[in-house]
């Protein structure tokens, strides 16, 4: 697999902290990431599911996700990194929150919560 341009240049990737809860809005609302930088999500109340979406569409975005969800237990959950296989520069990458458990095929019925955004770059965001 080919190197960011930043490992290329030493630049180390940037972790990211998003603050989540079920019936919440993110904070931040929308981060701003590079492609090899990390997120972490901190999640405040009960345990909950995290459903993700890449470009509108249901996606594994982080390395080692399944089923388009990630399980967050109360507290700091990652970090994560983004599933290159999936997110690619450019991409916007959507998450809400869900008190219920996962059912397939799960898409835009996700209704608890607000859905943040990750905007994917090529740079890290060491490097902005």
């Amino acid at each position: 697999m080919a190197e960011s341009t930043g490992a290329k240049r030493g630049i180390a990737a940037a972790e990211h902290s998003i603050t989540v809860s079920v019936n919440g809005t993110p904070n931040p609302l929308t981060t701003n990431a590079g492609i090899s930088d990390t997120i972490t999500f901190v999640l405040t109340g009960a345990a909950c599911y995290l459903w993700t979406w890449d470009n509108g569409n249901a996606a594994n975005v982080f390395a080692n996700q399944s089923g388009n969800y990630l399980s967050l237990a109360t507290g700091v959950n990652g970090p994560y990194s983004i599933n290159t296989s999936v997110v690619s520069p450019g991409d916007s990458v959507t998450f809400q929150t869900n008190a219920n458990p996962p059912s397939q095929p799960k898409g835009k019925d996700v209704v608890i919560g607000v859905k943040g955004t990750i905007q994917i770059s090529s740079v890290s965001g060491n490097e902005k």
